[in-house]
């Protein structure tokens, strides 16, 4: 069912597909991103485009600065020398049995990206000014789109959404995602996964691009639906806590994203 599904809605793409753009509406709006995307990676995703240095009128110093911070090295990274030296002494008891080592794993691995997180932010607050990351936060509410009003606790917070308006809105996020898991599953999994018999880099290329298509329709349909949910005034305060609406041609989403990735080129091939 889902193969005649796919073709379905893959026809209908490629009966419309131009090249693929994230950011189309006039605005940071960015569809089909993965995820596992949290807020400060976006920032970063943000931060390695020309369009939001610009914007922000960063200085030579600053884009260098933060194009550091997420490649800083475990050394520069305070305290996660001692995390890596305890997980190691922890894999390395013999008393431990297997799935033990891995739980203790996975609770390192939780507790590595946590430190490493916290010394991104200070660094990134440290480097920009007070009126640099208020536009920065309000991109990010761009480039996420109407979503953050569901998600968010602090946009929904200052749009004052009514109990009754919550709840409608997560059954449309519900609804619409029931729709987009498998479809945005096999995005990524597609970017990845070797060609099939008698499949060529060009039939993968095709498929890509329909899917991406696909997933931007839905997308734009279920941010559509949630914005029906506000009052005028509401609409008027979404507007604002967005800020100006700052045009960003993003190249295609990755699973391999990696902002200020030192391998130029490499971003937004699938």
């Amino acid at each position: 069912m889902k193969t005649n599904l796919l073709l379905s809605l893959l026809m209908f793409a490629l009966s419309v597909a131009c090249s693929p753009c994230l950011g189309d509406n006039g605005s940071a709006r960015r569809y089909a991103d993965f995820k596992w995307y949290d807020d400060l990676f976006l920032e970063f995703c943000l931060l390695e485009r020309g369009e939001v240095q610009h914007e922000l009128k960063m200085t030579a110093e600053q884009i260098a600065k933060v194009k550091h911070i997420p490649r800083a090295t475990a050394r520069e990274i305070p305290g996660l020398m001692e995390l890596l030296a305890k997980n190691r002494k922890r894999q390395s008891d013999p008393t431990l049995s297997a799935s033990d080592k891995k739980k203790l794993g996975k609770a390192a691995s939780d507790e590595m990206i946590s430190c490493t997180n916290a010394y991104q932010r200070k660094e990134l607050s440290a480097t920009l000014s007070a009126s640099q990351k208020q536009r920065l936060g309000e991109l990010v509410i761009q480039m996420r789109g109407p979503i953050a009003i569901v998600d968010d606790l602090a946009v929904s917070s200052k749009l004052q959404l009514s109990d009754k308006q919550k709840t409608s809105m997560k059954e449309t996020v519900k609804d619409y995602g029931e729709e987009l898991k498998w479809l945005q599953g096999r995005y990524g999994r597609q970017q990845i996964s070797g060609l099939h018999k008698d499949e060529t880099r060009e039939d993968r290329q095709k498929e890509l691009e329909a899917l991406f298509v696909v997933i931007r329709a839905i997308e734009k349909e279920r941010d559509a639906d949630l914005l029906l949910e506000l009052t005028s005034d509401q609409l008027a305060l979404w507007q604002e806590i967005q800020g100006k609406p700052l045009p960003i041609a993003w190249p295609p989403t990755s699973v391999s994203d990696s902002p200020f990735d030192e391998q130029e080129g490499k971003r937004g091939h699938y």
